[in-house]
């Protein structure tokens, strides 16, 4: 496909950033292995989580719903919850695979309705990325295909949140604090 002005501008607006406020599902932290007889899937387990949340499409196309038979769907999407809880971001190094699940279609386990099944993409690139697993050790970076995003990525999510919640008024909004805070710099 030819770059044309209006291909750029769709791929810029796929990319913006909307904040939600919905049922979700939370994979920051979340083990994904990849799924057999479907090359570059992973399969994470997230948790189900209400409140504010942001992803890279329009919240009304993310909306938590049952199928005709009954199975009940969510979407994955981003908040700063797990930070609140104590979890610090682990930057782990280019060469490790890892899953992305932002804006992925998740099952709701029916064993378990907080947490969630989530079918996401495994990345491997060419830059060190971000994730809450990983238990803040370089050293596990490996040992799953951590959901995870490139360090640009939470950089710019840091700024939409804060920018959002600085605007406004919400009482359960948190603001994301200095990411040294957060972040377990590796060497």
């Amino acid at each position: 496909m030819p770059k044309t002005r209006k291909n750029r501008q769709n791929k810029k607006q796929s990319k913006k950033l909307t904040m939600c406020k919905s049922r979700y599902a939370l994979c920051t932290s979340a083990p994904c292995k990849p799924i057999k007889n479907k090359p570059g899937k992973t399969s994470c387990k997230c948790t189900i989580e209400n409140g504010y949340n942001f992803a890279t499409r329009p919240c009304n196309t993310l909306k938590a719903h049952k199928t005709k038979n009954g199975t009940r769907r969510i979407y994955s999407t981003f908040s700063i919850n797990e930070m609140h809880d104590g979890k610090r971001i682990t930057e782990c190094p280019k060469k490790t695979e890892w899953s992305d699940c932002l804006n992925h279609i998740c099952v709701v386990d029916p064993k378990n309705s907080k947490k969630a099944i989530c079918e996401c993409t495994l990345r491997k690139s060419n830059k060190d990325w971000f994730t809450m697993g990983a238990n803040n050790n370089k050293k596990f970076c490996g040992k799953s295909k951590w959901s995870g995003a490139h360090k640009k990525d939470f950089y710019a999510t840091r700024k939409f949140w804060n920018g959002y919640f600085s605007k406004k008024t919400h009482k359960d909004g948190k603001i994301i604090g200095n990411p040294k805070n957060f972040i377990n710099r590796l060497k």
